[in-house]
């Protein structure tokens, strides 16, 4: 037997037999209960073998733009890119680099995974997850301004070159663990990165899908968000002889534009974010 939920604004009806969308076509479904038609532009139904989800951007296709923004605002990590390249440097790099890689995956999935828990009834207008999660995307937005007005004012002057963490200095001596413990740390409690995740993680919440479509969703802002330390590790252990010349060149460039790419990163993610807020608190 199924029950159907439907969502209007704020209002949750259930029981209903059948539904008009706003486009006017009738959703159809072996549904229970004798209820009137009811309009809607959402419903999901549910059954002890099934779960279907209908509408306008339902489940994970709804919040795809979101996570692939949010992905990319991830792996456009400068820093952790050039740490990656100058631990495949070393005598241990296709060990090291692989840990690296697997500390930041490992990282990115844990905070991802704790703002699903923290968001989850997102998708109920209204509710009290609903309104934390617009502040939060509010809240993301100021704080990616805040970091982009501080990274301008902290970029090189002339032609004084940017100074790398002092860290980065022994990377050749780290190992195993070290690697996949700073691999964590750059993915999972850098502020940026935190960011994106609760930006990726709130988008799912407000889709109201299933488990399995969280999960998915998850797993597509983590693959993108680890493009490029997964690139540069996958690529030494493929084709190393192609790989060294090309990760060179890129840590070249990636260290003297750094503060340039954070920048435009930083102003564009906050005012994207703090519109988007601001659009839903007022709404």
């Amino acid at each position: 037997m199924c029950q159907c939920q439907l969502l209007v604004g704020a209002a949750r009806l259930e029981g209903c037999t059948a539904l008009v969308l706003d486009n006017g076509s009738r959703g159809t479904g072996v549904l229970a209960g004798s209820i009137d038609w009811c309009v809607a532009s959402r419903w999901r139904c549910h059954s002890d073998d099934h779960d279907f989800d209908r509408g306008y951007g339902s489940g994970v296709s709804g919040a795809l733009g979101q996570l692939f923004a949010s992905g990319v605002g991830v792996a456009l990590s400068p820093i952790p890119v050039i740490a990656v390249i100058l631990m495949l440097t070393t005598p241990r790099g296709r060990v090291t680099g692989f840990a690296f890689m697997t500390g930041w995956l490992a990282g990115l999935a844990a905070a991802t995974g704790i703002v699903l828990l923290l968001a989850n009834g997102a998708n109920q207008a209204g509710s009290t997850s609903a309104d934390a999660a617009h502040w939060a995307t509010l809240l993301v937005g100021l704080l990616f301004l805040a970091l982009a007005v501080r990274q301008w004012r902290a970029r090189p002057k002339g032609d004084t070159k940017a100074d790398l963490p002092p860290w980065m200095a022994g990377i050749d001596s780290f190992g195993v663990p070290k690697c996949f413990a700073l691999g964590a740390l750059l993915s999972g409690v850098n502020p940026k990165n935190l960011a994106m995740a609760v930006s990726a993680g709130v988008a799912l919440a407000e889709t109201g899908g299933s488990t399995g479509q969280l999960v998915l969703g998850a797993l597509i802002f983590i693959v993108i968000g680890s493009l490029s330390v997964a690139g540069p590790v996958l690529g030494s252990l493929v084709v190393p002889a192609r790989t060294t010349p090309v990760l060179a060149e890129a840590k070249s460039w990636l260290v003297d534009h750094n503060s340039a790419i954070m920048f435009v990163l930083f102003a564009v993610l906050g005012a994207s974010k703090t519109g988007e807020g601001l659009a839903s608190l007022l709404h």
